[in-house]
């Protein structure tokens, strides 16, 4: 990224650690973008998932949950929480987070530890009526 355009904005800058923050941010800009995700469960525990694209060259990392709702169970015999996410890439479930009676449980990893490389994914709230989640995380670019 070229920083010529910025240099006005850094010679205003007072002090000298600013200047090197905010050249420091505006160069990592290129290598990095922050994504936002949204997922829930409508009226009939009918999922709403949605699907997103990890490019070739980048690794998402950098996982954390903005929002999580509890739903209200499908049946009255259902056992499954009903408050929490999947990250599926096709059939295979690649993360499951969910608030169990003992606190929240990420399998197979910590939701901050999660990396995934390049393809096409889907987020999934818990099958429960009014589920939704709402995550965010980084696409950093390899190399």
């Amino acid at each position: 990224m070229d920083l010529t355009a910025s240099r006005p904005l850094i010679r205003r800058l007072r002090t000298p650690f600013a200047a090197v923050a905010l050249a420091l941010c505006l160069a990592g800009s290129a290598q990095s973008k922050v994504a936002s995700l949204s997922a829930s469960c409508g009226q009939g525990c009918a999922p709403s998932p949605t699907e997103f694209q990890v490019p070739p060259g980048t690794t998402a990392r950098a996982f954390a949950i903005r929002s999580l709702s509890a739903g209200k169970a499908c049946s009255e015999t259902a056992q499954q929480p009903l408050k929490g996410f999947s990250i599926r890439k096709g059939p295979q479930t690649v993360l499951v987070y969910y608030i169990g009676p003992y606190g929240a449980v990420s399998d197979p990893v910590p939701l901050q530890n999660l990396e995934l490389p390049p393809g096409t994914y889907h987020l999934y709230a818990v099958p429960a009526t009014g589920a939704a989640v709402t995550i965010v995380f980084r696409l950093d670019r390899n190399g």
